[in-house]
């Protein structure tokens, strides 16, 4: 009985250092089998990525399916991903300005004087609900114009102002190429525009000294946008 005790004694300590053997070794596996997997501390080929790494390579942005590469590197800093600002908003359709005495970026339209839209809105006329590309461009602030007396944009200017600028276009998913417009200060006509696709977003400037109502309507064609209207 006694050498039966002794033999299954040794028995299960030879046991409990395989168990305690196959448990260190399963935890030493984990974290490099997930540091691989998520590629925090390596890649596949065993090489660590550094910071340095990353923004030596060209940023790359799909809008839509569409895959784009910048030729200026982003920059990884801190944690945090910088991104050109000029490479992303015409990668989403934007334009984009800098001025460089006032330290400031503006993307898309250029606010100047009165905004039409949100501070002086139209008391008639339909306002983009969303995006409208025109010449590939992406604008969302401003007016849908069509044939008909319901789409005629309106404002009340109670001649308080001295000057207005309108920008026109034809968005790119309208069936005609072109369309006129007209431009009218109360009773008068104060002019007729006409454009075509090819002619992008244009820009117009017009007197509106005196005037109390002034309207933009579609006169022929299938319509267009009436972009960031504005009045000084």
């Amino acid at each position: 009985m006694a050498f039966i005790l002794k033999y299954r004694n040794k028995f299960c300590y030879l046991l409990y250092l395989v168990l305690l053997a196959a448990v260190l070794s399963f935890m030493v596996g984990v974290p490099a089998a997930l540091s691989d997997e998520a590629g925090i501390e390596g890649d596949s080929s065993g090489e660590e990525v550094t910071e340095e790494d990353i923004s030596n390579r060209p940023l790359t942005v799909i809008v839509d399916n569409i895959e784009k590469t910048s030729d200026v590197p982003l920059i990884h800093k801190g944690g945090r991903i910088y991104v050109p600002v000029r490479f992303l908003s015409e990668s989403l359709g934007y334009p984009v300005e800098y001025v460089e005495g006032q330290r400031t970026v503006y993307v898309g339209v250029r606010p100047m004087g009165t905004d039409l839209v949100d501070q002086l809105k139209a008391f008639t006329g339909i306002k983009i609900k969303q995006m409208v590309k025109i010449s590939g461009i992406g604008y969302t602030k401003g007016y849908a114009l069509s044939m008909g007396a319901f789409s005629d944009v309106r404002w009340k200017l109670d001649a308080r102002f001295k000057s207005v600028t309108i920008n026109l276009g034809i968005p790119d998913n309208l069936p005609e190429d072109t369309a006129e417009f007209t431009v009218t200060a109360d009773d008068r006509i104060i002019a007729k525009v006409k454009l075509s696709k090819d002619s992008g977003l244009k820009e117009f400037n017009y007197n509106v000294k005196g005037v109390n109502v002034l309207t933009v309507s579609c006169s022929s064609g299938k319509g267009g946008a009436l972009i960031c209207p504005r009045a000084h």
